[in-house]
């Protein structure tokens, strides 16, 4: 796409936009060490932590050229502050998938079985994280756009925040029956899970809202 305002301008969005694919793969690797905790071994789930820990250090990398992109351009001070603030939100999507994954890591360190309701909760969880993640990349994609499909992918990360936020609630109450006849380690670490799980879309949905409030205030729509 062309980006009206120059090459630095051009290279700031293609920037934001290997940033935003990058913290889409770490979610999605998230979601594929989760679908297979049960089948798979230490070493390989080691693997795949490593993997991500890789994406998200290549994405903390790529987020401090973006500042320095930011910091020599000649933008409009509130544009910056937007593309600041995009940035440092998708970063912390990034780093929600490496701290879920790291206390998946543990829990197979020491042999942690997740109850099948719990681990149900929060498969169907995660799955509706990794559709507002692959929509967060589009819409940075077409963050220089307007017109109703950036309002659309938008109200679909919203949607996708409201019920992973209802599912939320169901996995807590799950999570206290549970503990309530039988305590164990899962009682500590499943519900700051669960919360990490809520806070990718939560930071999903704040990306959505940056777009809009960017659109509407720079008088983009139409």
């Amino acid at each position: 796409m062309k980006i009206s305002g120059g090459k630095l301008l051009e290279d700031l969005h293609s920037a934001l936009v290997n940033h935003a694919e990058l913290v889409g793969k770490s979610v999605e690797l998230l979601r594929k060490i989760l679908v297979n905790y049960n089948e798979i071994g230490v070493r390989e789930l080691s693997e795949l932590y490593t993997n991500l820990s890789d994406i998200e250090n290549k994405a903390d990398s790529l987020k401090r050229e973006i500042f320095n992109l930011v910091k020599i351009s000649k933008i409009h001070p509130e544009d910056k502050e937007d593309f600041l603030s995009l940035v440092f939100y998708t970063e912390e999507i990034a780093g929600l998938s490496k701290a879920i994954a790291k206390k998946l890591l543990i829990f197979k360190h020491l042999g942690i079985s997740i109850p099948a309701s719990l681990y149900g909760y929060l498969s169907e969880m995660l799955s509706k994280s990794e559709n507002a993640s692959v929509n967060v990349v589009k819409l940075v994609k077409m963050y220089w756009e307007s017109g109703e499909s950036g309002f659309e992918l938008a109200a679909l990360i919203e949607k996708f925040e409201k019920e992973v936020d209802e599912l939320r609630l169901k996995a807590l109450e799950e999570t206290y029956r549970i503990c309530s006849s039988e305590y164990s380690v899962i009682c500590i670490a499943i519900p700051i899970m669960i919360d990490d799980v809520e806070s990718i879309t939560d930071k999903c949905e704040s990306v959505a809202d940056i777009y809009r409030l960017h659109v509407v205030s720079r008088g983009l729509m139409g």
